[in-house]
């Protein structure tokens, strides 16, 4: 079947390596500067392409050329860009990612036409022809976000889809407050664990946010914990945490919506809920040995031949 993933679209600018910038001359020399697709919804979308997954993108791009270049790079990796919508007058979201030596990152943003993109803007067409809905760059996306994110999964739901959400940084910091009516209608939730503390000030396990996400309706949590690895809290068996692969990072921009990707597309393949956190891991670790979000994500078979060739990841299990 095929997976939809909606929401955050972006123009990346990539920038590496970024000096200190506290004493600058006027021109500075660096190795890279790159126009690339991001945004979390993209991202993960472009991921499910690359590994030839059939998956559909639905996102608001802006009256520019940087709209026409995403559509152009997406397509090109095999998603379906049919139903994007555009804006009458706002330019696409931008980023400008400073990526330092050591493969971290600043990021510009301005939040342009995604800050349009509201529920009327998925096609039901689309929605009928997949089998899972993903929402991606929830925070960043004020005429979707809450209630409108809200409806369109139960809906999705309602017609048998199953159903997943990332979530950006909350510049509002309204967090809880904005998503928990989303919860409900959530087969898999998976926050980074900064972002989850936020969600919960009060709680720090992993655990503890994770069973606190369960209670509010959530079937399956996964908290991306980045080195330390991942938290899981699946509807059916014990929680565990799964390690993760040892690469040389070169940018880490990206490497959750990788995650995202990877673990989605080895369900919609059938595999196991410890599998994909697996697939899922291992797409991430390819994600951070390339600058930008997308760009060192492998085809099918190299991952499946990384994973089966790689000493198997430890599973702790509570």
């Amino acid at each position: 079947m095929s997976i939809l993933c909606v929401g955050e679209m972006v123009a990346d600018i990539v920038v590496k390596p970024v000096p200190d910038l506290s004493n600058l001359p006027d021109s500075t020399l660096v190795d890279q500067i790159a126009l690339m697709c991001g945004g979390d919804a993209l991202n993960t979308a472009i991921g499910l392409g690359r590994t030839k997954h059939s998956v559909y993108f639905i996102g608001k791009a802006g009256k520019d050329f940087f709209a026409r270049r995403i559509v152009d790079i997406a397509s090109e990796a095999g998603v379906c860009m049919d139903y994007v919508q555009y804006s009458a007058d706002r330019e696409s979201s931008k980023v400008v990612a400073l990526v330092r030596g050591d493969g971290a990152r600043n990021f510009l943003h301005a939040p342009g036409s995604n800050e349009e993109f509201c529920p009327g803007d998925i096609s039901e067409e689309a929605m009928r022809r997949c089998s899972h809905l993903h929402i991606g760059g929830t925070f960043h996306l004020p005429a979707f976000d809450g209630v409108g994110a809200a409806s369109v999964l139960k809906k999705a739901r309602e017609n048998g889809l199953t159903t997943s959400m990332d979530v950006a940084y909350d510049h509002s910091g309204r967090w809880l407050e904005t998503i928990q009516c989303c919860m409900p209608h959530l087969d898999y939730f998976l926050p980074s664990l900064g972002e989850a503390r936020c969600m919960f000030p009060h709680l720090t396990a992993p655990s503890d946010i994770a069973a606190r996400l369960k209670d509010l309706g959530v079937r399956n949590v996964v908290i991306k914990m980045g080195e330390e690895g991942v938290y899981c809290s699946p509807e059916k068996g014990e929680p565990f945490t799964c390690g993760c692969y040892h690469v040389k990072t070169v940018d880490t921009t990206g490497a959750g919506d990788a995650f995202v990707g990877g673990f989605i597309g080895a369900l919609d393949d059938g595999e196991s809920f410890e599998a994909s956190v697996v697939r899922g891991t291992a797409t991430a670790a390819f994600a951070v040995q390339a600058v930008g979000a997308t760009a060192g994500i492998p085809d099918q078979e190299e991952l499946l031949s990384f994973i089966n060739s790689t000493e198997r990841l430890e599973i702790k299990r509570e």
